[in-house]
């Protein structure tokens, strides 16, 4: 449950009576995960045979090392005191109910713990734990207003909401004790007036502002005030006897004064508004940044304080930071990014897939809004299309694919750009990008190339060999270049793996072979319902070992039983089903829960199946509404719709459209929303959803190249969605393995049931290491494979970027900075590089002599084979006096060339063949597609191109109406063909056409449509116009409603024969 980190901190606290601090993160760890367990059963946990010991060992605990941080300890054994306290608090109150009387929580002779426990947390410098904390203090406001605006007052420290202290302090500032009270009360009303005061100016001091004046009096700093409070909380009084000492005390407003007097020594220098300018940052727009960020996140945790310390921040300097998912690295990035914007420079920040890219755009708008610097952030990413227009926003949000298009232009302008971000970055290996990674090492060794003087920053939760990029990367920018890990995790989790008793296990194993025998031998199969008691193992901290019991907890999780399926050898595990009954139980206990499914259709109707029993979710939020509108639109009514707004359980995968899984993350975020969500391992890459529960449903995943296990990196990180800093603090995570796994009768577990919690809890999760996925490329080209695909793509896209004038040197420049070269330099396996190098240089000539230069600077561009494009110019070129010159008709062209030529046809689109199939007969087997079907392409890109409703566009690929329920195929068609390869292809024939008309010496008759033809394939939009108007109208986010506004707000107008898209833009604006 803790990382390594806050182990030792745990450990370091001082050992008391009863209290070993040395297996107290594991017995802090066991007691949550039985707590847990009890929550999925729906136990009353005050009937559970421990509950009342467990609960009682927590509050021992707590008591005893919350008086250890008033005074007893310093140092960081005061750090770790306040943690051990504060986790014992949190963990209480996640199972305790409330306490509804808040009246009591600041007396003359107490404080209560739901008052301590974000305090002790800001003492341990654990700020995400504290916000959580906070969640005990809401409620009505107080009539006493003393109370009041202290408690509201702790509450906005600890959820870092510091205006609002201050805000309350201008409005209270005659604010003193209430004279008609007795003289107890007005002593206690005073005492926590000055506590008051001192919290006040502690957060002007992190603010770096003047303190508001107030009824009470301010000392030079808030430590002062704190240590006048504990001064006056106590006097001793004078006593009859000999001998005897009496001591009247204040002991509330005493112990609140010490724990906010160790508060303000931890934050001394954590305010972000304090931060010098770092080296090439205008100190102007630096401080003005940094004032607006210090509005809603005004201090920085420990971990950022020490990257900081590393000067990545400064202008020249470049960093590979590896820190867990949630420790903040989207802070860090935004520093850098303030300061390169500060120093008059752009960024362009890259995300692993285009469902994250709105998302961060969104979250980078609030960072660095318009108003504040004239900021622009776009996520259009579609620059390729106006790349002769609007420059680069001041943050570009793209994929590395993307970026790597952008590039591919030789006169795509970079000379402004200052910083990459590089976030996940272990895309760039073979083991964490798959087949992404070429595209990955390939965007970033252009990017190098051809912008020399930026920075570079890369983010990574699994990265094991940053050093070694860090040293690449230094070696290639000729600057420094910062290697930094933090293993910190400010959110943690109890992690387990499904396991069932051995003796059911084996039972049911011996069943299903029983069945198979006699199956296969033609007899009757007994086939009894597969019932099992399901339980989890849980691992008690990072270092756990096979041999010790004292690292694991074997806990129920249900008071009855989960179905086992039938399979080939034995018992399958049902994963969809059992993790969804788990799911369902969470629900049902308030807890929310993202559970993963490992094929993408399976999504909806685990949620479906979910649902049955659970409560529907209330009333939509307007933001909500509009969504849904907007959905309904698109895709042709509501019964179209994948996700169901008022559901309680939500799928979220990539058969949804972009705004249907907008919809699903709203919906969920809302504490009244839906309770569980269902999703791809899509969601895992980065996605903000915090969560109370993660269940893995299965740890095999599905695809069209069969079943194979998923990677460590994918179970990591669809772990780490289970509690998110400052939302949700702990959370529980459930491995449901395959095959099943047992533990003995004497509850130890079996070989397989330690393999499969080694993969969910591993020592730490640093599980990648980039090697450079060009590396076995090279390896094929020189034993002589030249001609598949993935060697002819790599090939293409060495060149790209080269302007007319192709330099045969630059690939193989390029290639000996790139990484593989430099581990072979560290190997000392020059010479075997250099003769790799030799065989590529021989495949690049060879390949650069078979065409014109104008095909092989698209096939750099575009990554497509030389052939296709060689044949689709001698099709332009021979009807160069009749070439279309709308969007509809260049997509019926390209359709008929389709047809006329399958050969550059099948080479065009790949394993895309398969989806044109599917698209069109519903199904990939039967051989070929006909012409005929290849054929309905055309009427489906009229109704996508003419704002036709997705509904609309399944009638035209054949479907009856009767049957058109979810609109799958032209969710394929749309997403898998307008949105990739029909894109691709059209940013290759435009670039072949312009060349055409240039060497025919002609003009073309409608020059804005060639320029944006792909762009408009992608969005769905028929003009120049609706594009330009598209561009202009961001608010948008259905294409069906953006041809229905178009034609409100333009009526009438004629499409612009003979301009550029340029001229249509300004003419849009103009209108």
């Amino acid at each position: 449950m803790f990382d390594a980190e806050t182990a030792a901190l745990i450990r370091s606290a001082p050992p008391l009576r009863g209290i070993d601090p040395q297996i107290l993160p594991q017995e802090l760890t066991s007691i949550y995960a039985e707590l847990a367990g009890l929550r999925l059963r729906a136990a009353q946990l005050a009937d559970a045979p421990d509950y009342v010991a467990q609960i009682e060992r927590l509050s021992r605990i707590a008591a005893v090392y919350e008086a250890q941080v008033d005074d007893t300890v310093d140092g960081e054994a005061r750090r770790a005191a306040a943690f051990v306290a504060g986790t014992a608090y949190q963990i209480l109150g996640r199972v305790m109910p409330a306490t509804p009387d808040r009246t009591t929580f600041l007396s003359a002779a107490a404080i209560h713990p739901r008052i301590a426990a974000p305090l002790l947390f800001l003492i341990a410098e654990q700020s995400p734990d504290a916000r959580e904390a906070t969640r005990g203090l809401t409620g009505d406001r107080l009539e006493d207003i003393h109370r009041g605006a202290l408690l509201e007052s702790i509450q906005d420290l600890a959820q870092e909401r510091f205006t609002a202290i201050l805000e309350r302090a201008e409005r209270l500032a005659r604010l003193q004790p209430s004279p008609g009270e007795g003289l107890t009360e007005q002593a206690t009303q005073g005492l926590y007036g000055l506590c008051w005061a001192g919290l006040v100016h502690l957060v002007a001091r992190l603010l770096a502002q003047v303190p508001p004046v107030l009824a009470y009096p301010l000392l030079d700093t808030p430590q002062a005030l704190f240590d006048r409070v504990t001064q006056l909380a106590v006097a001793n009084v004078e006593a009859p006897g000999p001998g005897a000492r009496l001591v009247s005390a204040y002991a509330g407003p005493r112990h609140l004064a010490r724990l906010l007097r160790h508060v303000a020594d931890g934050l001394e220098g954590a305010g972000i508004a304090n931060l010098p300018a770092p080296v090439g940052a205008a100190e102007p727009a630096w401080r003005r940044w940094l004032r607006h960020r210090a509005l809603t996140k005004p201090t920085l945790w420990p971990n950022h304080r020490q990257a900081i310390a590393t000067g990545f921040l400064d202008a020249g300097t470049s960093g590979v930071l590896v820190l867990p998912t949630g420790a903040g690295k989207t802070t860090l990035s935004e520093l850098k990014i303030a300061a390169t914007l500060s120093a008059g420079r752009k960024v362009i920040f890259l995300v692993p897939t285009l469902a994250l890219v709105d998302q961060l755009r969104d979250d980078l708008a609030e960072s660095f809004p318009m108003s504040l610097a004239n900021y622009e952030i776009s996520a259009d990413g579609d620059l390729v299309a106006f790349i002769s227009g609007p420059e680069l926003g001041a943050i570009e949000v793209m994929t590395p694919e993307r970026l790597l298009a952008v590039l591919s232009f030789a006169d795509a302008d970079v000379a402004e750009l200052g910083l990459i971000v590089f976030d996940e970055c272990h895309l760039l290996s073979p083991t964490g990008g798959g087949a992404r990674s070429v595209d990955a090492m390939l965007c970033l060794l252009h990017a190098l190339r051809r912008a020399p003087d930026a920075d570079y920053l890369l983010l990574s939760a699994m990265l094991q060999n940053a050093p070694d990029v860090a040293e690449w990367l230094g070696q290639l920018t000729g600057r420094p270049c910062i290697s930094f890990l933090d293993p910190w995790k400010p959110s943690r989790q109890a992690r387990g793996v499904v396991t069932y008793s051995e003796n059911q296990l084996t039972w049911a194993n011996q069943v299903v072979r029983a069945a198979n025998f006699a199956k296969r031998n033609g007899q009757p199969a007994n086939k009894p319902p597969l019932e099992l008691v399901p339980f989890a193992l849980f691992g008690l901290h990072n270092a756990w070992a096979r041999q010790a019991p004292a690292d694991r907890r074997i806990v129920r999780l249900s008071d009855g039983n989960v179905r086992l399926n039938y399979g080939v050898g034995g018992a399958t595990p049902n994963s969809n089903e059992v993790g969804g009954s788990f799911a369902a139980s969470a629900a049902r206990a308030g807890l929310k829960t993202i559970m993963f499914v490992n094929q993408a259709d399976h999504a909806p109707s685990t949620a479906r199946r979910i649902r049955a029993g659970l409560q529907p979710v209330g009333a939509l939020t307007e933001f909500e509404n509009n969504l849904w509108t907007e959905i309904i639109a698109e895709l042709g009514g509501p019964q179209h719709s994948l996700l169901d707004p008022t559901a309680p359980a939500l799928p979220h995968n990539g058969d949804m459209i972009a705004i249907e899984r907008r919809m699903a993350e709203s919906l969920f975020r809302r504490r009244d929303g839906a309770s569980i969500i269902v999703a791809t391992p899509t969601l895992a890459q980065g996605m903000n959803l915090p969560a109370e529960v993660a269940i893995l449903a299965g740890t095999m995943r599905h695809d069209e190249d069969g079943r194979e296990p998923l990677k460590g990196h994918e179970i990591l990180n669809a772990a780490g969605r289970a509690g998110r800093a400052g939302h949700l603090a702990n959370g529980t995570v459930l491995l449901i393995p395959e095959p099943p796994v047992a533990f003995d009768a004497n509850w130890v577990p079996t070989g397989a049931a330690f393999d499969m919690l080694g993969k969910v809890l591993p020592t730490n999760d640093q599980c990648v290491t980039i090697d450079d996925p060009l590396t076995s490329l090279l390896d094929r080209i020189q034993l002589g494979d030249v001609n598949s695909p993935d060697v002819r793509y790599f090939l293409s896209r060495l060149r790209a970027g080269d302007g007319e004038e192709q330099d045969v040197d630059r690939p193989i420049q390029m290639m000996s900075r790139s990484f593989a070269a430099f581990q072979a330099r560290r190997a000392g396996n020059e010479a075997a590089f250099d003769a790799k190098i030799a065989s590529l240089r021989g495949a690049l000539d060879a390949d650069a002599q078979a065409a014109e230069v104008v095909t092989v600077k698209v096939a750099a561009f575009s990554g497509m084979q030389l052939e296709p494009l060689a044949a689709l110019t001698t099709h332009i070129t021979a009807e160069i006096d009749d070439l279309p010159t709308s969007i509809i008709d260049w997509c019926d062209w390209l359709v008929d060339f389709m047809i006329a030529d399958r050969h550059s046809y099948a080479l065009l689109f790949g394993r895309d063949v398969e989806t044109v199939k599917a698209v069109t007969r519903g199904r990939k087997t039967g051989g070929d597609s006909t012409d005929a079907e290849i054929g309905l392409l055309k009427l489906a890109l009229r109704a996508w191109l003419s704002g036709a409703p997705f509904a609309t566009i399944e009638a035209a690929l054949g479907v009856v109406p009767a049957r058109i329920k979810t609109c799958k195929r032209s969710r394929d068609f749309v997403l898998r063909l307008m949105n990739r390869r029909f894109y691709m292809i059209a940013g290759a024939l435009t670039a072949l056409v312009q060349h055409a008309i240039e060497e025919a010496g002609k003009v073309s008759a409608n020059p804005a449509v060639l320029e944006i033809l792909a762009i408009a394939i992608r969005k769905g939009l028929d003009s120049p116009e609706k594009v330009a108007f598209a561009h202009r109208s961001p608010s948008i986010r259905s294409r069906v409603l953006t041809h229905r506004a178009y034609a409100e707000q333009v009526p009438g107008r004629q499409d612009q024969l003979g301009a550029d898209f340029q001229t249509i833009l300004r003419s849009i604006d103009a209108n």
